[in-house]
């Protein structure tokens, strides 16, 4: 079980802050393979280890990390939009996993691997073209071992523009309403679990939260 102290800006009522990005979309297969190499390229130079702000947890880029981004399982279309969100996303995983917040973790799905702890969950806000989303990052957590490791970046939801503040050319969102609505599924139970911010550990309510 590892420990972890929440920061004070990590309260619910915290803003994130996060700007737009524009960016060119594949229109075909060869443009997609383009994307790809890009998103290779960049990650093989963001390898290393990063610390996430409001946890203090460290995780770890690794080649495993990239080609589960390039090959998601269970696979996805290679000319989707939701593909190249993900890839896209991906070319910025240094900076969105310092400021994303944890929101939960779970069991590994495979149970008969004695070296894995847990799945730790972590969602941050983007914007791509002028349309607002919230990203998934999920680390796994093995024994014997104070570094996670990212296995997982994914797009999960539009934000809703109605909980966004924008100053200049800054949006703003709040911890609560970034945590309301994420959805993670559990392969144990083979549903989605559906969080809020009441399932949010801040000091509001409490010093120390444990993570499993």
């Amino acid at each position: 079980m590892r420990e972890y102290k929440l920061r004070n800006y990590t309260t619910l009522d915290a803003k994130i802050d996060y700007s737009n990005e524009i960016k060119k979309f594949p229109n075909n297969l060869s443009e997609s393979k383009k994307l790809q190499q890009e998103t290779k390229n960049k990650l093989n130079r963001l390898k290393g280890i990063y610390i996430n702000e409001s946890t203090n947890y460290r995780a770890c880029i690794t080649s495993e990390t990239i080609g589960k981004i390039l090959r998601p399982a269970p696979k996805i279309n290679e000319v989707s939009i939701s593909y190249y969100l993900n890839l896209l996303v991906s070319q910025q995983l240094d900076s969105l996993f310092k400021k994303a917040i944890y929101v939960d973790t779970l069991l590994p799905m495979k149970r008969n691997n004695p070296n894995e702890i847990g799945y730790h969950h972590f969602v941050v806000p983007i914007a791509i073209n002028n349309l607002q989303y919230k990203v998934m990052i999920t680390a796994r957590e093995k024994k014997n071992s104070n570094i996670l490791y990212v296995v997982k970046v994914n797009v999960v939801s539009d934000i809703n523009l109605s909980k966004v503040v924008q100053i200049n050319d800054i949006y703003q969102i709040s911890v609560r309403d970034l945590i309301d609505d994420v959805s993670i599924y559990n392969y144990n139970l083979h549903s989605y679990i559906k969080y809020d911010h009441t399932d949010y550990l801040s000091e509001n309510n409490l010093e120390y939260g444990y993570c499993i």
